[in-house]
């Protein structure tokens, strides 16, 4: 797990620069025996850092303070891994629940048949504030989705003002899928009548047809957007925008959805609704990082880009974007991977800020991006502002095919082997 904190602009950093309070350098790694992968960040209301994703124990779960160490009050050290049997599970997204602090993650987990393989199944698990399972939630603390079916994939949570949990992600059989549970982790009957639902982009031609949900946002009248890529070889952004009661709303669009094509191939993986009610997105598509705003009606939003969209090349050879913050002042902060120019097999976490209209930021980091270098391979995958304006973004590194070469100062964090991939 790795992760880096930038200073928003004072009279002694500009903006974009590592803040030095932050870890040894404005930069923390984490190791986690095996392997580990940051997919998503959070704030506590006390400042502290909650970052989730996989390993080789199954989900992983690590809380550092404001400073950047691992906080010993969780888990005994700052680390949690929790191994739910069957098979290898992770843990993509996390929200904290504000009423008593507990930990909400949304993921996948795997049970291995009795022959033939796995089944991944859309999985929410609750945790304590000290990092112990909440074993008044679902089993044990873990809600398998049987709804959906097997091959499924939870990738993004949020907690409703009520407590209740909603969760999105993919359907077994493909599809934006979404969830809603209650306080206990009981399905909650009153989205889509059992408490799960699953909505497939019209299929017009091949290429929009079915769909997998990455993000989500919550809007504040209770309406749910969900984004994702849409199509089977040749893909697509979508969004979709749901009734509280799991119906698409027809009032977005015209019939829930919308898509994007940047004309190659695309995936969107975070979304956000600002105050004003439109809807950003964000991905990959046309020069690297692509970024989307939807007015309320989901209209593309023509004072944003060009006609509502942009595309941002990251220094060198495009990128990824897989999170998305809003500041307070309404501009756009992105997190992900800048690909390196030198290397087909090598890329930096990499941040960039647009403007409220859609243009590149030049006062972030000299030219809109900021790169940040932990080894061959880094990629950011979460990312958040906190109130003091610092922007923190939470991801991963690891040694250019599957080498573990430390940095100096930095712990070294190699990736899990058994899957057979390079750190790409």
């Amino acid at each position: 797990m790795a992760l880096v904190l930038a200073v928003p602009g004072t009279a002694l950093a500009a903006p974009g620069d590592l803040d030095p309070t932050f870890g040894p350098d404005g930069r923390v790694t984490t190791p986690i025996t095996g392997y580990a992968e940051g997919h998503d960040i959070a704030r506590q209301t006390d400042g502290k850092l909650v970052v989730v994703g996989v390993s080789e124990a199954g989900f992983a779960l690590a809380r550092y303070d404001a400073n950047g160490s691992l906080d010993p009050g969780f888990g005994g050290d700052g680390i949690v891994t929790s191994d739910f049997g069957g098979g290898s599970h992770s843990a993509n997204a996390v929200a904290i629940q504000p009423s008593d602090g507990k930990i909400v993650v949304a993921g996948t987990t795997e049970v291995i048949a009795e022959e033939g393989g796995g089944c991944c199944f859309f999985s929410v698990a609750r945790y304590n504030t000290d990092g112990s399972l909440d074993t008044g939630f679902g089993d044990g603390g873990l809600v398998r989705v049987d709804e959906f079916g097997g091959s499924a994939d939870g990738a993004d949570v949020a907690v409703q003002p009520d407590g209740r949990i909603v969760a999105a992600g993919k359907g077994g059989g493909g599809g934006f899928a979404l969830v809603r549970l209650g306080t206990d982790g009981g399905l909650d009957p009153t989205l889509g009548g059992d408490g799960a639902v699953v909505a497939g982009f019209t299929p017009t031609s091949p290429q929009d047809a079915g769909g997998t949900a990455r993000g989500m946002a919550l809007q504040p009248d209770g309406k749910i957007v969900s984004v994702g890529y849409v199509g089977n070889t040749a893909f697509d952004i979508g969004v979709a925008r749901y009734n509280s009661n799991g119906t698409l709303d027809t009032t977005f669009s015209g019939d829930g959805m919308v898509t994007a094509d940047f004309g190659g191939t695309e995936f969107g993986n975070a979304v956000a609704v600002q105050p004003d009610g439109k809807i950003v997105a964000a991905g990959s598509g046309g020069a690297g990082f692509a970024v989307l705003r939807y007015n309320a009606d989901g209209s593309p939003d023509a004072g944003f880009g060009t006609g509502g969209r942009t595309s941002v090349n990251a220094p060198g050879d495009g990128g990824i974007a897989y999170g998305l913050a809003l500041q307070q002042n309404g501009k756009i902060v992105l997190a992900g991977r800048a690909d390196d120019p030198n290397s087909s097999e090598a890329n930096d976490f990499g941040l960039a800020r647009l403007n409220v209209n859609g243009t590149v930021d030049t006062g972030f980091g000299g030219d809109g991006f900021v790169v940040t270098g932990f080894n061959d391979f880094d990629e950011a995958r979460g990312v958040l502002v906190q109130p003091d304006g610092k922007i923190v973004a939470a991801g991963y590194w690891c040694g250019l095919r599957l080498r573990a070469r430390p940095l100096p100062g930095l712990a070294t964090v190699p990736r899990r082997p058994s899957r057979g991939r390079t750190c790409r």
